[in-house]
């Protein structure tokens, strides 16, 4: 887990943080939760709306993650990066639907609002985002 957590370090610092890390820190702030379970939350969903931004790079993850194999269509292949990351998180019990945490869907509009005030960490994301983006990321992960 140190190895895990030095190179997550590494990459992230190096890529950029993107939108998932923006996303996560108003329901941290506001319900209190983990910032490594928010990001967990909000990972497949921000990963579903960059999908169109980004389509190689989406398909390489699902093949390192082992989907997608002998797959030769890229918006197939790069969709099953978010199956295989919802996967993992069923795999390892970590819910991702914002209700699961007690979270009301009238929030969801604050968070939006309070996810736009961390837009500087949207440069490096594949798609740039509204605060409508932002709103209907939310809800999905609702």
């Amino acid at each position: 887990m140190a190895l895990a957590s030095l190179l997550a370090g590494l990459a992230f610092a190096s890529g950029g943080l993107g939108a998932v890390h923006a996303l996560a820190y108003p329901l941290g702030t506001e319900y209190h939760l983990p910032h490594g379970r928010t990001n967990a939350v909000m990972l497949p969903h921000v990963m579903e709306f960059n999908l169109i931004g980004s389509r190689a790079r989406y398909a390489m993850i699902a093949e390192l993650m082992g989907k997608g194999e002998g797959i030769e269509d890229l918006k197939t292949k790069a969709a099953l990066a978010v199956e295989a990351v919802t996967g993992l998180l069923n795999d390892i019990q970590i819910p991702y639907h914002l209700r699961d945490y007690g979270i009301p869907k009238e929030a969801i509009l604050k968070l939006a609002k309070e996810g736009m005030k961390q837009a500087r960490l949207f440069v490096p994301n594949p798609r740039n985002l509204t605060e409508k983006d932002v709103e209907v990321i939310y809800t999905k992960a609702w």
